[in-house]
């Protein structure tokens, strides 16, 4: 009895007899209006929810969910602290990194970047490699000569910078870059900014542009040697 009761409403109020054939005519299109307005939210939800997820992912993956950081100066004695970070729970992992802004000099110009020293055997470091397209089996920072280069670019310690900067600045793995640090340091001459040359030793691909154009990542220790932080890092 509901189910024709039901089907006797729907038939009464959305069908017509013969001589009122436009009020069935205005009843489709309302139809048709109410659906289509229902498929367009549903769509722009399942987009945007979609969205969200991607972005969320994404920029965990170039960043972290916690950071750990000191007010003022570097974290000394951070192989203790990183051990009691662990020991919390819901903590998966633990990794050390330095943070410094410096200039990256190439043969098109200079351009201002985030210099991120990451430590090799980390879960950052391997994520890292995740996302770099290549043969990366010499290591993250280092990179294989080919045989028409001279070996004094097997000196040069290894950096990855992201697509975007590497479009443009038209740079490619083997190319050699010079980072300038903002930290200067005294000389016969008066204080000179410090230098060291990089090797670009892969090109990362977080989706990203703001991180792919402007971050750069290179090894701990050679962080902590350019910048002198001696033994200590910027945070976890």
């Amino acid at each position: 009895m509901k189910t024709s009761f039901r089907r006797l409403i729907a038939t009464r109020y959305l069908l017509s007899k013969r001589k009122e054939a436009f009020i069935s005519i205005i009843t489709i299109i309302s139809v048709i209006g109410v659906a289509v307005g229902v498929i367009v939210i549903n769509v722009a939800m399942a987009i945007m929810t979609g969205f969200e997820f991607e972005l969320r992912k994404k920029i965990v993956a170039s960043d972290s969910h916690i950071t750990v950081r000191k007010l003022k100066g570097g974290i000394g004695n951070w192989e203790s602290i990183g051990k009691e970070i662990r020991r919390v729970k819901g903590v998966s992992d633990v990794s050390p990194f330095t943070y410094h802004q410096a200039l990256l000099k190439t043969k098109l110009g200079t351009v201002g970047v985030l210099i991120r020293g990451v430590k090799k055997d980390t879960s950052t470091a391997r994520q890292l490699m995740k996302s770099i397209s290549g043969d990366l089996k010499e290591g993250l920072f280092s990179y294989s000569l080919a045989k028409n280069e001279p070996k004094s670019t097997a000196n040069l310690a290894g950096m990855v910078i992201g697509r975007e900067l590497s479009r443009t600045l038209s740079l490619h793995v083997g190319d050699k870059v010079t980072v300038i640090s903002p930290m200067a340091g005294s000389s016969p001459l008066g204080l000179i900014p410090r230098f060291r040359r990089f090797v670009i030793s892969g090109i990362y691909s977080s989706g990203l542009s703001g991180y792919e154009s402007t971050l750069v990542y290179i090894d701990l220790g050679t962080a902590q040697e350019f910048f002198r932080l001696r033994n200590s890092i910027t945070g976890f």
